[in-house]
């Protein structure tokens, strides 16, 4: 037996019409225009938040890039000035041609009794409206060559357990946040 028409065309509508979600008026779905004007608003209120949360972390990392260079570059002149013993007669200044923004100047200072000096080299560069400065230091014993100055120390801290030779690293000054 076969069915009417009727039947199957009413099964046929049903089946081929998309079923509409549940709230949405008239089988539309959407956002209204309060919905995007309230999310325009919060978009506009924590972008610029957000950027200047960004910004402040690449400065941030930035000034700590610089300080670590600025802390290589001292150790490095500061162990060339002991070895090659030019803390005693050479010049107490100067830049470095591969980081042309630092510049360098070391400073002998008595220490103690006077048997022994100390030796600062400081590293400054200028970074966000003001000088920065890295400071490391060591002592040093003036009139020794370089090659005796290991065993200098070592006879130096042999013979006293109160005041010992070593080198003091991480002293920073200077102006920025």
């Amino acid at each position: 037996m076969s069915q009417p028409i009727h039947n199957f065309s009413a099964r046929r509508l049903r089946a081929g019409r998309p079923s509409t979600p549940r709230g949405c008026r008239g089988g539309r779905a959407g956002f209204t225009l309060i919905e995007v004007l309230a999310t325009l608003l919060l978009m506009a209120i924590v972008l610029p938040v957000l950027m200047q949360a960004v910004s402040a972390g690449l400065h941030t990392a930035d000034a700590a890039r610089r300080k670590t260079e600025a802390s290589a570059l001292a150790q490095s002149k500061l162990s060339e000035l002991v070895a090659t013993g030019d803390w005693q007669t050479s010049a107490t200044s100067g830049d470095f041609p591969d980081h042309p923004d630092y510049q360098w100047t070391a400073a002998v200072q008595a220490w103690g009794d006077g048997s022994v000096a100390q030796l600062d080299v400081s590293i400054t560069w200028f970074d966000k409206g003001s000088d920065q400065t890295y400071v490391v230091s060591t002592l040093v014993y003036p009139g020794v060559t370089p090659t005796s100055q290991v065993t200098a120390a070592n006879d130096a801290a042999a013979a006293s357990s109160s005041t010992g030779t070593g080198t003091s690293t991480g002293t920073t000054a200077g102006g920025g946040k």
